[in-house]
């Protein structure tokens, strides 16, 4: 199959069923680079686990509100990445306004101001998108559509995350 053709079944997949995982089409999230709202570089590389994407405004502030209640403030130290498509806001919010209420969070929000690095990514309207990775492989792909299962899904992310591992 042609990657066009697996990158429309994937995404016709997500849009009916929720969420997908499967090993022989697993979309691919290209490394990228993105700045974050302090001008900071902020990667998806090889070592990311965890991708939340948001499009929309009110997906977004779900975003913000449960990172700030699970209390993450250096997204980068337990390998997540949050992404924030704001290409469809007028340049002129975005920099006057958007970005510097975005500095009051004290966790990294990579921005895509063009649309251009997230514009093939998995997403529905007015839902956070989810992609746990496997290096830059996206092993499964979630929505969310209310804040609330968002914030538990990322609690208990984070807690198996962040597990410690026996040794013997």
């Amino acid at each position: 199959m042609t990657f066009q053709i697996v990158k429309k079944m994937l995404i016709a997949a997500a849009l009916l069923g929720g969420s997908w995982s499967s090993v022989q089409a697993q979309p691919v999230l290209p490394m990228s680079e993105f700045v974050d709202q302090f001008e900071q570089p902020q990667t998806l590389n090889e070592k990311t686990t965890l991708v939340i994407f948001s499009a929309d405004k009110e997906p977004g502030r779900w975003v913000k509100e449960s990172l700030t209640q699970l209390n993450i403030t250096d997204l980068n130290a337990i390998n997540w990445l949050y992404v924030a498509d704001v290409s469809a806001m007028p340049s002129f919010i975005t920099n006057m306004m958007a970005i510097p209420k975005m500095k009051d969070f004290p966790f990294a929000i990579a921005l895509d101001k063009s649309g251009d690095v997230t514009r093939d990514w998995p997403r529905k309207a007015d839902q956070v998108s989810v992609y746990k990775m496997n290096k830059l492989d996206v092993a499964e792909m979630l929505y969310f559509d209310s804040a609330e299962a968002l914030l538990v899904f990322l609690t208990d992310f984070k807690a198996k995350s962040s597990t410690p591992v026996a040794v013997n």
